[in-house]
């Protein structure tokens, strides 16, 4: 059991002795804990078996997770079959200390599990969920059964299929909008894009191979900065652009599996579009001009750094005025690595400035005060006391405030007045709280009020006394 169970064992105990039953042996293993180290809930994602299945997770991925919270094997071994852990278990190797779900590593051994399945189970999965998802059951540029390796390595979960391999059964690639932002709006990207495309039209041979043979030497050229380009230049870029992803199976074969022509044809058409989002994304400086203290920043590359969020949003000055800080500092060469990271430290520090502004007591609605006699009769005198307290509030109000009202000469002409003020108010809905009604009703009845007088002067008031 949990060990949150250890503090009622001597009771069941007892319960089993009474009753003359064999009293079981018990083990108490420590509780699952989320990353704040609070016991883990639904809250903090599935919490159900049916929901990991649902989520493409293997079973015996969650058995084998479940197993290594709060016990280990002793040796370096984490992915075990059932049966290597059922020998392997022992109670001496339980840990005392709360066990954390980590979903990070969940996710890793089911990856692990997926890669090791036989090669016809993952091919009857993939095919299954091509036919749910309305795709083609053949790939266009290779065969099933050939596009099955590459993709099982990298599966993390069976709801990955078969979203992260569409781009083998359809023509039209669906891009995703932060791999183009990253990869493909970089300058120089459009004339890479087509040199790839022309190259590899005219390979002799279109293989995983050469390819990879042309994009190292490539990559070892010298780019303007007088350094090697570099294979993360050229890979990241020529991957989103044939599969609109950042990740997927390895480059090279995955060039090969789609067939020249293919790649051909959306290099290109990725050249367009980062033409287009490179031209749309100069958006001029990133300050005003004119401000006193605050110069223009130019990259390496001769290109203007585009305005960050906290220049582009609308009525950013007026929003601001308490937290502005400018992202150029003087007229320089800058690295762009560093310029977009300053960028987006400023824009996280926009979003706080944000959300403190929003709780600021000027922006809070105001709180409503507590009732007062006062709110019937404005010209009644409170003693300090009830001023202090902020009215007759509770069981005892009415009686409280009968006392003081009828201490007053005037008191029937200022019982009509209460009770006519708690006719108007009572008359605009529930707003009118409960306990000022009664208070009102009270006064009424103690002074000497006709039936009459108050059904003319209030007819919610005569419900409320009835």
């Amino acid at each position: 059991r949990g060990d949150d169970h250890v503090e009622n064992t001597f009771k069941h105990i007892q319960i089993f002795k009474a009753l003359g039953a064999p009293v079981p042996q018990y083990a108490h293993l420590p509780m699952i804990v989320n990353a704040q180290g609070k016991p883990y809930s639904k809250r903090d994602g599935a919490a159900f078996v049916g929901e990991f299945k649902e989520q493409g997770y293997l079973p015996e991925a969650l058995f084998n997770f479940l197993v290594l919270l709060g016990w280990a094997p002793g040796d370096d071994r984490e992915v075990m079959s059932r049966e290597e852990l059922v020998e392997a278990f022992s109670l001496d190797r339980c840990k005392s200390s709360p066990a954390r779900f980590d979903l990070k590593k969940l996710l890793w051994m089911n990856g692990e599990y997926i890669a090791r399945q036989p090669h016809d189970a993952f091919k009857a999965e993939l095919s299954e969920r091509l036919a749910a998802a309305g795709l083609p059951p053949a790939p266009l540029g290779c065969s099933l059964d050939a596009l099955v390796p590459p993709v099982q390595i990298r599966t993390k979960t069976l709801s990955d299929l078969p979203g992260n391999c569409e781009y083998f059964f359809k023509e039209d690639v669906a891009y995703d909008p932060a791999a183009v932002e990253k990869r493909l709006k970089k300058p120089g990207v459009k004339a890479r894009l087509l040199s790839f495309a022309d190259a590899f039209a005219a390979m002799p041979e279109f293989t995983a191979a050469a390819t990879e043979a042309f994009v190292h030497a490539e990559a070892e050229k010298t780019g303007d900065d007088g350094k090697p380009v570099g294979m993360g230049a050229l890979v990241h870029p020529i991957r989103v652009a044939v599969s609109g992803r950042t990740e997927g199976p390895g480059l090279f074969e995955m060039l090969e599996l789609l067939g020249r022509d293919r790649v051909v044809r959306r290099l290109r058409a990725a050249a367009e579009r980062a033409g287009l989002a490179a031209s749309a994304g100069r958006r001029g400086p990133t300050v005003r001009s004119g401000v006193p203290g605050r110069r223009r920043l130019r990259f390496r590359d001769g290109a203007r750094p585009v305005a960050s969020p906290h220049e582009r949003r609308p009525g950013a000055d007026a929003a601001h005025r308490f937290h502005r800080r400018a992202v150029p500092v003087e007229e320089r060469d800058v690295d762009r690595k560093a310029h977009e990271k300053r960028v987006d430290r400023v824009a996280a520090r926009d979003e706080e400035c944000f959300a403190v502004r929003k709780v600021l007591p000027e922006h809070e609605p105001e709180q409503p005060r507590r009732e007062s006699l006062r709110d019937f009769d404005p010209a009644f005198p409170e003693p300090r006391r009830f001023q202090r307290r902020g009215g007759f509030r509770g069981a005892g109000a009415p009686a409280t405030a009968f006392r003081h009202i009828s201490a007053r000469r005037d008191a029937p002409a200022a019982s009509r007045a209460a009770a006519q003020s708690a006719a108007e108010a009572a008359s605009q809905g529930p707003n009118f709280s409960s306990c000022r009604i009664r208070t009102v009703a009270w006064i009424s009845v103690r002074s000497s009020l006709s039936i009459s007088e108050r059904a003319s002067s209030s007819a919610p008031l005569e419900r409320t006394l009835k």
